[in-house]
C-alpha cells in the first residue's frame, strides 16, 4: 500500500456520462500513528467544478485489510484485496457501492471504477501521476 502515499494528480472519463473527461487530485497519507492510510479524492469537470469528493480509510489487519469508504454523507464498509501493485475494493457482504482497483504504473497508479460487479469496461477511469 506504500505506493499510493503521496499527492497526485490526475486525468480520467466518467464513461457514464458519455465519456466526459474529469481531472482530479488525489492525496494518501498515513494517520494515527500510521495504523490507518487515509486517501482523499477530489474531481473536478473541464470547468473546474468539483463534482465529486471522498474519504476512504483502510486499516491493515492481522488477517487482511478492512476499509471504510465515506462519500455524500454515507459510510460503506468495504472489503479490500492486496495483490502485488494493486488494491481491490468491494462492498462487504450485505452492502451495495462501487466496485474498484488502484493498479501501480510505472509513474504513478491507475484507477478503475464499475458501479456494481466488475463485468466489461468500467464506467470511470484515472490514471494518476505525481504533480
Amino acid at each position: 500500500m506504500g505506493w499510493l502515499v503521496g499527492s497526485w494528480i490526475g486525468k480520467g472519463v466518467w464513461h457514464f456520462q458519455g465519456d466526459a473527461p474529469m481531472s482530479g487530485s488525489l492525496e494518501a497519507r498515513w494517520v494515527a500513528g500510521g495504523t490507518f492510510l487515509e486517501i482523499v479524492e477530489l474531481v473536478q469537470d473541464n470547468d473546474g467544478k468539483t463534482v465529486h469528493e471522498d474519504l476512504l480509510l483502510i486499516h491493515a489487519k492481522e488477517h487482511g485489510f478492512e476499509a471504510l469508504h465515506l462519500m455524500d454523507g454515507e459510510i460503506l464498509p468495504l472489503a479490500v484485496i492486496a495483490k502485488p501493485g494493486c488494491l481491490e475494493y468491494s462492498p462487504k457482504e450485505g452492502h451495495e457501492g462501487p466496485h474498484w482497483t488502484h493498479e501501480k504504473r510505472a509513474k504513478g497508479f491507475a484507477l478503475r471504477l464499475w458501479f456494481g460487479p466488475p463485468k466489461g469496461q468500467p464506467q470511470i477511469t484515472f490514471a494518476y501521476t505525481a504533480p
